[in-house]
């Protein structure tokens, strides 16, 4: 099982299909990157036990939700807090999360094959979110 994406005018090869635990690690690096490493430790600890154990270990404190509203984007919580397997993305949601990702870039190991697969889904994310922006169609997940 794994999360599918699609979108009117792109093909399969042009979006996203892959397992809910790499998806789950793709937001952490985005996260890490677009915010900081305390977010990501927020988001994690939350729900997150182990190595991709599903768990919902508690609700966040009252600090962390301050120290996440002080840093985050509001645009880009639109995918980070999205289900991962099923919904959409309105076009006015599309051009909000592009506009909060088009500039990220993950600055990962080169030679790591994670690393690799990392940076081929922020690109496909980039272009569905563009695409869809500028397209004016929803991002479908499934």
């Amino acid at each position: 099982m794994g999360l599918d994406t699609f979108a009117t005018g792109l093909s399969r090869e042009e979006t996203y299909h892959g397992g809910y635990s790499i998806y789950g690690s793709f937001i952490e690096e985005l996260i890490s990157h677009a915010y900081d490493e305390k977010c990501r430790e927020i988001y994690h600890r939350t729900y997150f036990d182990g190595f991709y154990k599903l768990t919902y270990i508690g609700p966040v404190t009252e600090d962390e939700i301050e120290y996440w509203n002080a840093h985050c984007n509001d645009d880009l919580d639109i995918l980070i807090f999205h289900s991962d397997c099923d919904g959409k993305f309105s076009p006015v949601e599309c051009r909000k999360i592009y506009n909060a990702i088009k500039d990220i870039q993950f600055h990962l190991d080169e030679n790591s094959i994670y690393s690799q697969y990392m940076l081929e889904i922020l690109s496909i994310f980039k272009k569905m979110f563009h695409h869809c922006a500028r397209r004016r169609v929803n991002l479908y997940y499934r």
